[in-house]
């Protein structure tokens, strides 16, 4: 007896539609229920946890006398204060703005005055534009950052239901919480350092040196002791 004709093209089609759906699955799964359907309302997919970073400004104000630009000894030790305890910052900017004056060359002579005296107590400082009004003194400003953690642990949704396919309301915590806490300097999270100085004839050594298999090997007393068992393969007995 012979086999049907149409007997062999049943599974195949069969599989066919299976591989279809499997496929609309797999494509469906890499999206959200808010994706695929932007007029559901269901829940939200949750914000990223962040670090936010505020510049903090403490401003110093140098009073002069009418029509002078030197420095009294009370101003001046009143802003050595002021600075030994706002500069205590990892990295710190600090600014001199001064008021307008009677005239242009009064208000570039204080602001000389003031950045000059800070440059010779080892404060780097810069000088901005004179403002509108006239107060017959020049503010020190001091620029700062402070960095606060996100709003975690964060348990407002459920661990375990993740039918809608968006990550949990604690996801990110642990991660921005301890770079967060680990930072020394808030300002790195803001921009980067300006690269110091560099020996280049020191450097250029040591490339060579390296190339021609002439480096110096560690030695084991002077790593730590961690380290020094990885190297000899000993353990801590």
């Amino acid at each position: 007896m012979n086999a049907p004709i149409l007997g062999p093209t049943r599974p195949f089609r069969s599989l066919k539609a299976a591989f279809a759906v499997t496929a609309l699955i797999a494509v469906s799964g890499c999206q959200t229920l808010s994706q695929m359907m932007p007029d559901l309302d269901g829940p939200k997919p949750p914000t990223p946890k962040r670090l936010q970073l505020q510049a903090v400004d403490h401003a110093h104000a140098v009073k002069f006398r009418t029509h002078r630009a030197d420095l009294l000894a009370t101003e001046a030790d009143n802003l050595v204060r002021f600075l030994r305890v706002r500069s205590r910052a990892a990295r710190y900017t600090i600014y001199v703005v001064p008021d307008s004056a009677p005239t242009p060359e009064l208000a570039e002579a204080r602001a000389e005055t003031v950045a000059g005296y800070l440059e010779g107590h080892g404060f780097h400082t810069r000088i901005l534009a004179p403002l509108p009004e006239q107060t017959g003194e020049v503010r020190v400003v001091v620029r700062s950052y402070t960095v606060t953690l996100p709003g975690c642990p964060d348990w407002t949704s459920e661990p375990g239901n993740t039918g809608d396919n968006v990550v949990h309301s604690n996801w990110g915590c642990a991660n921005a919480t301890n770079l967060g806490q680990m930072v020394a300097d808030p300002a790195d999270l803001a921009h980067g350092r300006q690269p110091g100085p560099a020996d280049a004839e020191l450097l250029s050594k040591r490339i060579q040196d390296y190339r021609k298999g002439e480096t110096k090997p560690l030695d084991p007393e002077d790593i730590g002791t961690i380290e020094a068992q990885q190297k000899s393969g000993g353990d801590s007995q």
